[in-house]
């Protein structure tokens, strides 16, 4: 568990837990990270599940995309960050060079917010091997005008089970309202 710490400054991403099964990352600051690597927040490495939760994040959330990768992003709040995207999972051929279409197994987005962004909020690239849902999430993007935009690229590049519902497309300020949701595997 990586809990209350203010992480800035990172080259790759602030926390990158690899083999790792039910991790979890609470309160933190994650923030100010160099794009060395991928200058995400968090990036989940091979064989790795974890709940992330109540953090605030400029880059949010990353996975390498193996299809046994599983995370759960709730009650996050990412600032204003107009070049990147917040939550993001990459495809197993990224990551495995062996032509596969997964994207993960299980990617639950809920409860979070995105601050101003012309950048789609999530990307996801293939197929969840599972189930991707993105659920009660905020989206405030930078002008009234994309608001459109915004709500077309919730699916990003998926294919297969996506569950997209009760969103809120914005230009209000960002707020995360927490909700009662036991995760399981």
């Amino acid at each position: 568990m990586i809990d209350n710490d203010e992480l800035p400054g990172w080259s790759h991403a602030a926390v990158s837990p690899r083999d790792t099964a039910e991790g979890r990352v609470r309160g933190n600051h994650l923030h100010h990270n160099r794009q060395t690597g991928l200058d995400y927040g968090i990036e989940l490495e091979r064989d790795t599940s974890a709940v992330i939760e109540d953090n605030r994040f400029e880059h949010a959330i990353a996975a390498t995309g193996i299809r046994t990768q599983q995370y759960d992003a709730r009650l996050n709040t990412v600032s204003s960050n107009p070049a990147r995207h917040s939550f993001d999972m990459h495809g197993e051929h990224e990551a495995l060079a062996n032509n596969q279409p997964y994207a993960g197994a299980v990617i639950h987005i809920d409860h979070n917010a995105s601050g101003d962004t012309t950048q789609k909020a999530v990307v996801i690239r293939g197929q969840p091997a599972t189930v991707a849902t993105v659920t009660g999430k905020l989206l405030r993007p930078r002008h009234p005008g994309s608001l459109g935009r915004a709500k077309s690229a919730l699916s990003g590049r998926t294919a297969g089970q996506l569950v997209v519902s009760a969103n809120t497309y914005s230009t209000a300020p960002a707020n995360c309202s927490p909700g009662s949701r036991h995760v399981s595997w």
